[in-house]
């Protein structure tokens, strides 16, 4: 359940406790203003009968704030569909072997959630980089990853090191935002890299 139907039952809940609450009151009173002994010739209903259709009327008002409620956080709920879509992350080290990376990825718009991590296209980052497990089902994620083969079994230039997997909740088209930390070539020398990300199954 999204935030948006959250927060809805959480309204339904608190208005249909204060009705019950004001229409309890007021079956109180009449209760009371019933037992109370009329003057003479003075006519009023039987002191059951007004409890049993206070009573009544308490029930009916509980059914329709729940019924008008529920419709509210149905409609609430049709309107924010679920989807899914990959983002991949790529570095650029220009002519430089890249060796090792430490990136964040972020969400900065919209109600995304990471769901999973895989690995980049080049072999030696295709294993799934290192990152926080609390990152799942969040909107940011620090990624890392580093390998010590030789020169030649390093990728070059741009390359996707991640892709990020993500649920997209609403309308609210997400916007990203990829941060290079750090990058470093075999010999630990820093790399200037550019960091980059496209969104494979976007609108």
């Amino acid at each position: 359940m999204n935030e948006a139907a959250k927060t809805a039952w959480r309204t339904a809940l608190a208005t249909a406790s204060w009705s019950a609450a004001v229409l309890c009151r007021f079956w109180m009173r009449f209760a009371l203003l019933a037992r109370l002994k009329a003057p003479e010739g003075w006519r009023s209903p039987k002191p059951r009968g007004v409890e049993q259709h206070l009573l009544l009327l308490l029930a009916v008002a509980a059914v329709v704030c729940f019924a008008f409620f529920s419709r509210q956080v149905s409609a609430q709920g049709a309107a924010a569909p679920v989807r899914f879509s990959a983002v991949e992350v790529f570095v650029d080290s220009g002519a430089q072997p890249l060796a090792a990376y430490q990136l964040t990825f972020t969400a900065t718009s919209g109600d995304v959630k990471i769901v999973g991590i895989e690995g980049g296209e080049h072999p030696a980052f295709k294993e799934a980089p290192h990152y926080d497990p609390k990152a799942i089902q969040h909107e940011r994620a620090i990624l890392a990853a580093f390998n010590t083969a030789s020169a030649d079994n390093l990728p070059k230039g741009r390359t996707r090191v991640a892709t990020v997997h993500v649920q997209i909740t609403g309308a609210v088209r997400p916007v990203y935002a990829v941060k290079l930390e750090a990058a470093a070539n075999l010999e630990g020398s820093r790399v200037a890299g550019q960091p980059s990300f496209q969104e494979r199954n976007g609108p």
